[in-house]
């Protein structure tokens, strides 16, 4: 049975959460998505002119960059852009970024672990780890978190993203953020070298990896975390465990595993994995306690199961957790 095409009005043209869009006929074979719509919704007269202008502008940034990450923007919109070599043809998938950041108090993060996130300890350095799938926010929720510990204890918050996703760079209350796009792969380890001498002495300092999903960069993250700075970093992944399983598999082209367990034991501060579920924010997380640092130590993570259990009963009952010493 054919579902009927869905119907958008002028002014919702381009608020779309992500186009498909062919780059040799973007006025009739590239789709659109939208949130509140749950069909695919085709190009129509009001949409076509503006989709054929975005593609001109990702051929060209494509042609001069030779990335196949990169960022466009238009009508004063930010687009995070993919590119896609399809069947029938080259074609760019767009993802339309926030036009602001959402405040870490809106997320809709657990009380307690949110506290976490803002708690003078993390000061000390340490890794805060937001996995989950694509499209589930993480981004959203590492650089809330940056944010608001830049907004509360001043200091620098360093970006290495490939590429920024979010409009931060500037002044931050009382500290100020600098976001660092990098193109390859080997650019970085180079990037997190030139931050660890950009912090200035004596202040907070966070350092913002967009996305862990390699050597290089699961390396910098797990070493910069003992440091002295925050880490806070995105994966993808569909739990807790995997993901920190992932995290390990990843350093062993740069270290030992037993270098790679070591500094995960000591950095480790937090790792939230979320979904939306119904509009609503579903979050499970693993905190720092002397029993997953222990865990993590011993090069057992697929025990970390019974602990993560533990950790979300006691938030249920409103009981306290109890975080290490650092």
């Amino acid at each position: 049975m054919n579902q009927p095409k869905a119907v958008i009005s002028e002014s919702e043209v381009l608020d779309f959460s992500d186009i498909y869009i062919h780059l040799k006929e973007p006025e009739t074979k590239s789709y659109m998505f939208f949130k509140r719509i749950r069909q695919t919704v085709d190009v129509n007269a009001d949409s076509a002119p503006h989709i054929k202008k975005m593609a001109d502008i990702i051929k060209k940034k494509h042609e001069e960059t030779k990335q196949l990450s990169f960022r466009v923007a238009y009508l004063k919109r930010l687009y995070r852009v993919t590119m896609i070599k399809s069947v029938d043809g080259t074609m760019a998938e767009c993802r339309a970024q926030p036009r602001q950041l959402i405040p870490l108090n809106k997320l809709g993060l657990p009380p307690q672990v949110k506290n976490w996130t803002l708690n003078e300890r993390l000061c000390k350095g340490g890794l805060i780890l937001v996995v989950g799938a694509v499209g589930s926010g993480k981004t959203t929720t590492c650089a809330a978190i940056a944010k608001a510990r830049v907004e509360l204890f001043g200091g620098v918050l360093l970006t290495i993203e490939d590429p920024a996703e979010l409009p931060m760079h500037g002044r931050i209350g009382n500290g100020l953020c600098v976001q660092y796009e990098i193109e390859t792969k080997e650019d970085f380890l180079e990037a997190g070298r030139l931050a660890l001498r950009c912090y200035p002495a004596d202040k907070a300092g966070i350092m913002f990896i967009g996305e862990i999903r390699d050597s290089k960069s699961a390396s910098l993250a797990l070493r910069a975390s003992l440091d002295g700075r925050l880490v806070v970093a995105t994966m993808h992944g569909d739990s807790v465990i995997s993901a920190l399983q992932r995290l390990i598999s990843y350093t062993t082209e740069e270290m030992s595993i037993n270098e790679a367990y070591s500094l995960l034991q000591n950095g480790f501060r937090l790792c939230l994995h979320q979904e939306w579920d119904a509009g609503q924010l579903k979050v499970q997380f693993l905190a720092d306690t002397q029993t997953a640092a222990k865990t993590i130590k011993q090069q057992k993570i697929d025990l970390l199961g019974s602990e993560l259990y533990a950790q979300q009963t006691k938030l249920i009952n409103n009981e306290p957790i109890k975080l290490r010493e650092i």
